[in-house]
């Protein structure tokens, strides 16, 4: 009997490819995103980090999360290198990117006008964890950073004297909370694309 996981590999070869084009350049990078799931809106990290890696047109990025049922799943052990390696080469990758979103929410930061006289609240998006970039072919991580974002939301002027933390005015409507965490997201999804191309550069 023909080994199943064989024929899945030699499948994702084919689509990895272009249709069976085996002599580009092309270098595949398996992107596995892991986060906490939004109350206002569905998070598009995945999305966004694809479509900046893409743009190099060496570079064909594979969703983890559209790899069928019969792959095997991503490690439990997700720190462990080997274990990382061992399934991207499994599935016949050239990188893998993991991204682990601890946080992704709203706060309400002090900012500072005039120090020691002056300062002012204001509503802003932050997204932080950290991320990993492994070489499969090479079997070494070429980088494991941790990541911060921040990305202020609309200013406004506080109609309290006061500065006051819970000031209405802070409080933003639904299309700009969408607004806000998209220009977050995509800020987020550039830097982490920069980086790794970078990190890629003449490997």
């Amino acid at each position: 009997m023909v080994n199943r996981r064989m024929i899945i590999r030699l499948l994702l070869a084919i689509l990895i490819c272009g249709g069976g084009n085996l002599l580009s350049n092309t270098r595949t990078v398996l992107l596995h995103v892991e986060q906490p799931a939004l109350p206002w809106m569905e998070s598009a990290i995945t999305q966004k980090v694809a479509q900046h890696l893409t743009r190099n047109r060496d570079l064909r990025v594979v969703l983890s999360e559209r790899l069928g049922e019969e792959t095997p799943p991503f490690p439990h052990a997700a720190y462990d290198v080997d274990s990382l390696i061992d399934w991207g080469r499994e599935l016949g990758m050239r990188y893998l990117l993991v991204v682990q979103v601890a946080k992704e929410r709203l706060e309400i930061q002090k900012k500072t006008g005039i120090p020691l006289l002056l300062h002012r609240w204001e509503t802003v998006g932050v997204v932080q964890g950290e991320y990993r970039l492994l070489d499969l072919q090479r079997g070494r991580m070429l980088a494991a950073e941790p990541f911060r974002e921040i990305c202020c939301a609309r200013r406004v002027i506080q109609g309290d004297p006061d500065n006051n933390r819970d000031d209405p005015d802070l409080v933003l409507r639904a299309s700009e909370k969408l607004d806000l965490f998209d220009r977050l997201e995509n800020r987020l999804a550039e830097r982490l694309a920069t980086r790794t191309k970078m990190l890629m550069r003449g490997r």
